[in-house]
């Protein structure tokens, strides 16, 4: 890992600032200014005993008073004085440490909570502390084993019902769950079938401004937006595309499909990579074969291609996602939804940008949108859990 800066706290910390006077009134008292490198909390107490009551980002701050253990000092905020620890933290929970800091280093130990000294930091988030291993990393913000046991007590409430899928797109590191066992597709395979399309429109074998007309005989129920539109509607082969992704459209998937059909797609798959036994209209898929369309689509919005540039504006614009999170980062999104199959692949575009894939047997024949009672909150339960995995890496 590349270290952007590194420092040592215990230096930075032993060094003050110019002095700064308080004003007040009648007082011009001058007090030594402490640059606190990392993030602190403040306590009503000298000892980690005492509640911690905020954390704090790195600033500048005022020191009152130093107690007698070198490790205490009594700062001043706006609300009032209280104390900070400037060699030790607390670690409240069963953490791991690392020869660098970088999760994917070798792991020198885990440790119950307690109290560390920390040696050194690196940015923000790792800490450099002694153990009775050596002295290794420790990553402040989370315990990433934590969190993948979290995950994994979830996912086993569900048993062979499920699949889960995450990768971090920089770093590589992954987690992948039950990953052999087939599901029907659902709408899953509109994304790689666009994905096929926009493809060749780059390779200038398809005009995407190319027009056809609505018939009855393409009306097809479930989901979409195109069966609400009148008989005689002029649409695009752009707009074809985007429909079947953003409304996950039945009517636009088909007329695509009457176009292109199979065997071209199969082909498509077989050169990329894929399993092609599979391939048809009513496709099953593992977790696996999603991991790789997936891929791929990620590959293509990334070469800066125009139409990249749109099947990604179009799986962002999709309306329904089982893993969007309320308040979350940009998510590119396609779901599956039919009788023994609710699923979502999704490229979530937080800081440090991720793969996520949830396949699971719970969807029921309806509409097309709507899932069955309780399935989306399990859906968000395990997407919130990967995205607080992933914040360790932003």
């Amino acid at each position: 890992m590349k270290r952007i800066f590194r420092f040592l706290l215990l230096s930075l910390l032993a060094v003050f600032a110019l002095s700064v006077t308080i004003y007040g009134e009648g007082n011009d008292t001058e007090r030594p200014q402490l640059v606190m490198a990392w993030n602190f909390a403040i306590y009503a107490e000298p000892t980690f005993e005492s509640p911690p009551l905020q954390v704090f980002g790195p600033q500048a701050i005022y020191v009152v008073e130093e107690h007698e253990d070198g490790n205490w000092v009594l700062i001043a905020i706006h609300n009032g004085n209280f104390w900070i620890n400037i060699n030790q933290l607390r670690i409240p929970h069963t953490f791991s440490v690392f020869e660098e800091p970088d999760f994917m280093s070798r792991q020198i130990g885990r440790f119950f909570g307690q109290v560390v000294t920390i040696y050194e930091m690196y940015g923000l988030n790792w800490a450099l502390i002694p153990t009775y291993n050596g002295i290794g990393w420790v990553n402040l913000i989370g315990d990433l084993q934590g969190l993948r046991a979290d995950l994994e007590t979830v996912l086993r409430r569900h048993g062979n019902q499920i699949s889960v899928f995450y990768e971090n797109i920089e770093n590589g590191y992954s987690f992948i769950w039950n990953p052999y066992r087939l599901y029907y597709a659902a709408s899953l395979t509109k994304a790689p079938y666009a994905l096929w399309i926009y493809q060749m429109a780059d390779a200038g074998r398809v005009n995407l401004a190319q027009t056809f007309t609505y018939r009855q005989a393409n009306y097809r129920r479930g989901s979409g937006a195109i069966r609400h539109m009148p008989f005689g509607t002029i649409l695009t082969k752009e707009d074809l595309l985007r429909y079947n992704i953003t409304h996950s459209c039945n009517v636009a998937f088909q007329m695509l499909w009457n176009i292109y059909g199979p065997d071209g797609f199969r082909n498509f798959i077989r050169d990329s990579g894929g399993r092609t036994q599979n391939v048809a209209r009513h496709m099953m898929m593992s977790l696996n074969d999603v991991i790789g369309y997936t891929r791929w689509m990620h590959e293509f919005i990334e070469s800066g291609s125009e139409n990249g540039q749109r099947l990604r504006d179009d799986l962002i614009n999709s309306v329904v996602s089982f893993v969007r999170l309320e308040g979350g980062h940009q998510t590119a999104s396609k779901y599956g939804l039919w009788a023994g199959a609710m699923h979502d692949m999704a490229i979530v575009y937080s800081d440090s940008p991720y793969i996520l894939i949830i396949m699971s047997e719970w969807g029921v024949a309806g509409d097309g949108v709507t899932p069955p009672p309780g399935t989306r909150v399990r859906f968000q339960e395990i997407a919130a859990l990967i995205s607080q995995i992933n914040q360790l890496f932003e």
